[in-house]
């Protein structure tokens, strides 16, 4: 076994909201989250779940801390690269990949366990092209 489960259903000491009840690696319940799980994103860190935000120029995917899974490209890219920067601007913050320019349409760059951003995820276009870039 030692896989760890989610249940839904134990209420606080106030009798006023839900908390999240575990199976730990030991078969017991516990109300502390087992090992990998990220409270800030509500996610296990093994967890496949993520959202998307279509991008046809500069676009501001998410503003604050945050998780970039990958990019797919959807539109074939000109013959210029797009960058994704820890930031919420362009030109500004740590550039974290460069997709590369004339990436050509079903392009999948991912991250298996992603990457974690302080800022925000800004997608800089220095070109045309449409991606999807994959985060929580």
């Amino acid at each position: 076994m030692g896989s760890n489960v989610v249940i839904q259903g134990k209420l606080d000491t106030d009798r006023t909201k839900v908390q999240e009840v575990y199976v730990n690696s030991a078969g017991q319940l516990a109300t502390v989250p087992p090992s990998g799980a990220l409270s800030q994103f509500n996610r296990l860190a093994a967890g496949s779940i993520c959202n998307y935000t279509n991008c046809t120029a500069d676009t501001l995917v998410k503003s604050g801390a945050g998780i970039v899974y990958g990019i797919i490209v959807t539109a074939a890219l000109s013959a210029a690269t797009v960058d994704i920067r820890d930031s919420t601007t362009a030109g500004a913050g740590t550039v974290l990949f460069t997709i590369p320019a004339s990436a050509a349409v079903g392009t999948i760059i991912q991250f298996g366990t992603g990457i974690v951003v302080n800022s925000g995820i800004f997608a800089d276009f220095n070109g045309t092209g449409t991606i999807n870039v994959l985060y929580v």
